[in-house]
């Protein structure tokens, strides 16, 4: 009974004391608000007195206390620390905590302390940490009266803010030397954040800090997400940096690890250490610096408003998107510089002294445009453009070594000077995909940087002069080595000195191996009568390897294809190279060791072996050029005279047509009709220009057809009729192709569809008058050896008049001296043969005959049998055939022969309405041109 009689008054009497104190109590025991033991909590709620002048000082040693001021309480104390903590204690802060005359707010005087503040706390020092491991979250105000905000000097210390935070000079926030975190979620800071040494982390989120963020020495990490500081320092040893938002308004320095993909910052100096700063994104309002050591910058998106500089060092500069509206400056060191794919330079690039390495790769020329320069500086420099198109070549400077590689092409719009002040010269190279392009109506040149020294050109791909009008020019300065490259340019094939793009080369020499390729820009053909059409000079003593260039294709301009030579006739001209459609009538002597080599013959459509160039050893005058004819011209100069002798065969001799006079019976309409087919092996010459040869056969059918037949009492008798007939000429065709005579040219293949109409007259004695008047529609299809095949059609009439007359030479044998002329007139139709538009000027054509026919008669088994033997001396009277070209070069194709023939036939009567004849003849020339000719003949004809 009694020990519950004392605890009631102990209860009473607490009851009584906390009324007394104040509404700030223990919750946990019976002790002293205001200086809480290890374990006591404290809550300050808004009783009276509020404000409340009391302190709350945790007893010295304590640890585990919880002080809680609610919203609404107030703690104002007057010469000390407002509440002060020991260790490993919390304060929760919703309502105002103010210390005055310069005293602390909150101290956090031990270690591991936290403070969670969404009130107000003022101080002389709002917030005072002087032990480490203190953890302060303010989501409410801090202001610091005579000193910091916050000052957490103690080391390995935390602030999280997204309230205000004040001091009363420049500093806001200070934390001592220590493994400090600061994180800025929101709100506002008025003045700097400082973080002191140590292994320190920052992460800004939002809000707002006025002045700058240091972090000291020691390996410090910096992370910024969003919102707003005045600057940053990272200061010395190993620190990291990560922006994606918000913004730095001055300069981020002294980082060391930079990656950046977005937000914006004033500029950015990474003074010393091998820095590294990696941009994918946001916004440097101006320079980006790094100091000395290896430094390395990429770029792949984002806005650089000034300069990349770096100082000394082996510094690499990758640019893969983004604009960098400065220039990038690489100072001393062996730089490296690596541009691929995207992005834009303002500037421009300069690498500094020794020797550096830039790569332009996977760009365009609209993308390098605005570059202002590409400058090597001095040292031993090498420029590689890889899958790259530039132009602006002058920007390009003090470089040693310029490579051209994976499909790069840069357009000589000015002089590429090569090497620098202090090695003065240097090389540039073309890989097998890459092209140096000429710019139309500029002159440009390749040189090396001090007068006197050679610069050197390797090709392996392409120098492509064409586009100017056959106008351009490049001149290098040194050597031009090929090395299995190409040289395109435009030239008007035409004759000598025609316009054409020129390689010069100045001073050095022309080595290695280069093919040629020529664009004909509208030149008709000519014959080169003296040096031809310069491609390549030689300048300044200049010489050139007599195997430094071929041409791979067939060069056709008219009816003349293009050689290419090295050296002209004129004096001078020896290491220049020529384009030219003609040879001297005597070869000059080879070079030693390089015999020319002849043009091996080739199949029609057969692809063409070209000969290399040509090399003239000395200036030499010939006495007349000789043409070189391309293959077609021999082809399409066959045209008109085979067109000729297809129709020639048709028509033939009246006793080809009809057999025999003594054939001829019955009288009225429609008294007869005969049928016979033919062949000739035919082997014809030519003469003048391309000197056609045509070898091959002509056969065919023809039909006939006796309309009336009038016989007269005096024995006397007319017949008229019609004949149609169907003849195929197909054979090879030789001539002077690329000055070589009797070279295979291509094939000829006529096809000839005659109507024709004929008077026949027999006398008493059987002599013979007969009249032909025939057309023949022609079709000629034309190939040549390097494939091309075009076609054409046209006309031929022929008028034939005849006639014999048999003398007897016993019962049973006659002669028949015979006499025929026959008048041709050919007509075909102009084309386009791809190299050409090809038209004929064709000649008439007049042909005689005179013959003696030797004839038996006899009866077999009671069939009429006259077997006879012919002789003929044929005449084609000289005419000439045009081809001509373009409307300007015209061919002339010449003709006219005298031959003999010799034949022996038969005719019989097999039935007595049916009757058969056949012959077999041997055609050769005696002067003229050339005829040789086996012919068969086979006819049949019916009596109605």
């Amino acid at each position: 009974m009694a020990r519950h009689l004392v605890y009631a008054s102990l209860l009473a009497a607490s009851a009584f004391h906390c009324k007394a104190y104040s509404a700030c109590v223990t919750t946990t025991s019976l002790g002293d608000p205001y200086n809480p033991a290890s374990g006591e909590s404290v809550s300050c709620s808004s009783a009276a007195p509020n404000p409340d002048p009391q302190r709350i000082d945790a007893v010295a040693g304590s640890s585990n206390v919880s002080v809680s001021v609610a919203q609404g309480a107030a703690l104002s104390v007057a010469g000390a620390d407002a509440v002060r903590l020991r260790d490993s204690s919390t304060l929760t802060n919703a309502g105002q905590i103010s210390a005055a005359g310069g005293f602390a707010g909150v101290s956090l005087a031990g270690n591991g302390n936290t403070l969670t503040n969404t009130g107000t706390i003022t101080g002389g020092t709002g917030v005072l940490g002087a032990g480490s491991g203190n953890a302060v979250v303010n989501r409410g105000t801090i202001t610091g009266t005579a000193g910091a905000g916050v000052s957490l000097t103690g080391g390995d210390s935390s602030l999280v803010n997204s309230g205000s935070i004040a001091g009363s000079g420049a500093t806001a926030v200070q934390f001592g030397a220590g493994a400090d975190s600061f994180t800025m979620e929101g709100g506002t800071i008025q003045g700097t954040v400082s973080q002191g040494d140590g292994r320190n982390r920052a992460a800004i989120s939002g809000g707002t800090i006025t002045g700058a963020v240091t972090q000291g020495n020691m390996s410090d990490d910096f992370r910024m997400t969003g919102g707003q500081i005045g600057s940053l320092a990272q200061g010395d040893t190993r620190d990291t940096f990560f922006m994606s938002g918000g913004t730095i308004v001055g300069a981020f320095e002294d980082g060391d690890v930079a990656t950046m993909t977005g937000g914006t910052v004033g500029r950015v100096d990474m003074k010393l250490d091998n820095n590294i700063f990696d941009m994918s994104g946001g916004t440097i309002r101006g320079n980006l610096v790094a100091g000395f050591g290896n430094d390395t910058i990429r770029l792949s998106d984002g806005v650089i408003g000034g300069n990349i500089s770096v100082s000394g060092g082996t510094d690499s500069l990758t640019i893969t998107g983004g604009r960098l509206e400065g220039s990038a400056l690489m100072s001393f060191g062996s730089d490296t510089l690596s541009w691929d794919g995207g992005g834009t330079v303002l500037g421009r690039i300069d690498m500094g002294p020794d020797s550096d390495t830039a790569t332009l790769r996977n760009l365009g020329a609209a993308q390098l445009a605005p570059t202002a320069s590409f400058d090597g500086g001095l040292g031993t420099d090498t420029l590689t453009l890889d899958n790259t198109q530039a132009g602006g070549v002058a920007r390009f400077a003090n470089w040693e070594s310029v490579a051209l590689q994976r499909g790069s092409g840069l357009a000589m719009d000015g002089d590429l000077v090569l090497g620098d002040s202090g090695t003065g010269t240097g090389a540039l190279t073309l890989d097998a995909t890459s092209t140096l392009k000429a710019v139309p109506g500029t002159a440009a040149a390749i040189r090396a940087m001090t007068a006197g020294q050679l610069a050197s050109v390797t090709n392996a791909g392409t120098i492509d002069l064409t586009g100017g009008g056959a106008a351009n020019r490049l001149t290098i300065a040194g050597n031009y080595t090929g090395n299995g490259g190409t040289l395109k340019v435009d030239a008007v094939l035409a004759g000598d000195g025609a316009a054409a793009d020129r390689l010069i080369v100045s001073q050095g020499r022309i080595g290695g191996q280069s093919l040629l390729s020529v664009n004909n820009l509208g030149g008709a053909g000519a014959a080169t009568v003296t040096d031809g059409i310069m491609v390549v000079q030689a300048t300044n003593g200049a010489t050139s390897d007599a195997a430094a260039f071929s041409m791979p294709q067939t060069v056709k301009a008219g009816p003349y294809q293009y050689f290419l030579y090295k050296g002209g006739v004129s004096a001078g001209s020896q290491e220049n190279w020529y384009l030219r459609s003609t040879i001297p009538v005597v070869a000059p002597p080879a070079v030693p060791g390089e015999p020319q080599q002849p043009v091996p013959e080739q199949a029609p459509g057969a692809p063409v072996v070209l000969p290399p160039a040509i090399v003239l050893a000395q200036p030499q005058a010939t006495p007349a050029e000789v043409p070189i004819y391309r293959p077609e011209v021999a082809v399409q100069g066959a045209v008109v005279a085979t067109s000729r002798q297809l129709a020639m065969t048709t028509l033939d001799t009246f006793h080809q047509r009809q057999g025999e006079q003594s054939l001829l019976t019955g009288k009225g309409r429609w008294t007869g009709s005969w049928g016979r087919i033919f062949g000739e092996s035919v082997d014809n010459r030519y003469s003048g220009g391309a000197a056609p040869q045509f070898d091959g056969h002509i056969a065919g059918f023809q039909l006939g057809q006796d309309l009336y037949t009038w016989q007269r009492d005096n024995k006397h008798q007319d017949r008229i009729g019609l004949l149609a007939s169907y003849a195929r000429a197909k054979g090879d065709v030789r001539g002077f192709t690329l000055a070589q005579s009797g070279a295979l040219s291509g094939s000829l293949d006529i096809d000839g569809y005659s109507l024709g109409a004929y008077w026949t007259h027999v006398g008493p004695t059987n002599w013979y008058t007969d009249a032909v008047a025939m057309v023949t529609w022609l079709s000629a299809d034309m190939k040549s050896r390097d494939g091309m095949d075009r076609s054409t059609r046209g006309t031929a009439t022929t008028l034939s008049l005849e006639g014999g007359y048999p003398l007897p030479l016993g019962s049973r044998l006659t002669l028949e001296p015979q006499a025929q002329l026959i008048a041709q007139f050919v007509s075909m139709n102009g084309f386009n043969d791809g190299v050409a538009q090809v038209s004929f000027n064709e000649s008439n054509a007049y042909v005689g005959r005179l013959g003696l026919r030797l004839k038996s008669t006899f009866e077999s088994g009671g069939r009429l049998v006259e077997p006879y033997l012919r002789a003929n001396l044929w005449r084609e009277f000289s005419g000439t055939d045009q081809t001509v070209y373009d409307g300007a070069a015209a061919v002339p194709t010449r003709f006219g022969s005298t031959s003999l023939q010799f034949g022996l036939g038969v005719a019989a009567r097999v039935q007595e309405r049916v009757s058969l004849y056949a012959e077999v003849d041997y055609l050769t020339d005696v002067s003229g041109d050339y005829r040789q000719a086996w012919t068969g003949n086979l006819g049949v004809r019916i009596r109605w």
